[in-house]
């Protein structure tokens, strides 16, 4: 269900994006009354001459009946009308290498949703993508849903309060021998375990992690996971480099930021 959400959120977006794009363009063959006071913001029409073919510019473009900022009066649009009729009697239709020749259609400075010719189209971009994400959070919820119910949640906290509590041992460890030196190997050996042991549980548990937390939400316990996992980390190498006074320090800020992080999925779920 939630790659059919996905999926539909996706397709509706490039539609939705595709008729959006044609909100200003009008075609002529709506009444007059719909272009009064409206003014083209692009060239319309092709100039032809008596056989029928398109009149260039001197740089090969083809020349239009109006240019940009031409009102759309009964008379412009008569002649926009009539260059249509003469441009769509031709088998095959005139062609200029580089240019594409649009008949039939204007571009103008104001919207209107009466008279865009996509609007239902759009509208129903809008539904579908409302669809769509109905049913990716309907499938989060159950997915959530199942998870509380399994108690991965609960093995998820109780791997971080381990690790928390590890580290807090080893702190007090290290901070109380009698030769911190002498206690550095134990320490490296230690975090090398629980390094990892983090990394599993994280890696098992990162679906619940996605399914139970908001996208922000998630983004906040995770980086406070990784500040915490980056000082695990560099605890292990100051130890392995015989720096007591610096493993001690990433020690005590690793065991707080583990905590920071257990505390922010215990609110969250």
């Amino acid at each position: 269900m939630r790659f059919v959400g996905n999926l539909l959120v996706a397709m509706a977006l490039i539609v939705g994006v595709l008729s959006a794009a044609t909100a200003y363009q009008v075609s002529i063959d709506l009444p007059d009354e719909d272009f009064a006071g409206l003014v083209l913001t692009g060239a319309a029409g092709i100039q032809v001459d008596s056989a029928g073919k398109p009149v260039l510019n001197k740089n090969g473009a083809p020349q239009p009946i109006l240019k940009l900022g031409d009102p759309l009066t009964p008379e412009n649009l008569q002649k926009l009308r009539n260059n249509q009729e003469t441009l769509s009697a031709q088998d095959p239709p005139p062609q200029v290498d580089g240019y594409r020749i649009e008949t039939g259609l204007v571009r103008v400075q104001k919207f209107s949703f009466a008279r865009w010719r996509f609007k239902w189209v759009f509208a129903g971009a809008v539904a579908a993508m409302l669809l769509g994400a109905g049913l990716v959070r309907t499938a989060a919820s159950k997915k959530a849903t199942e998870h509380r119910e399994s108690g991965k949640s609960e093995d998820l906290m109780a791997a971080l309060q381990d690790a928390q509590q590890r580290l807090s041992d080893l702190h007090a460890q290290l901070k109380a021998a009698a030769d911190p030196h002498d206690a550095l190997p134990q320490v490296v050996e230690s975090l090398t375990a629980l390094g990892g042991d983090l990394q599993v549980n994280f890696i098992d548990h990162l679906e619940v992690i996605r399914s139970l937390l908001p996208t922000g939400k998630m983004a906040e316990v995770m980086e406070s996971y990784a500040v915490a996992e980056r000082f695990t980390n560099r605890a292990r190498s100051t130890a392995v480099d015989n720096d007591p006074r610096e493993a001690l320090a990433c020690l005590e800020t690793a065991a707080q930021r583990m905590g920071t992080t257990l505390e922010m999925l215990q609110a969250a779920i």
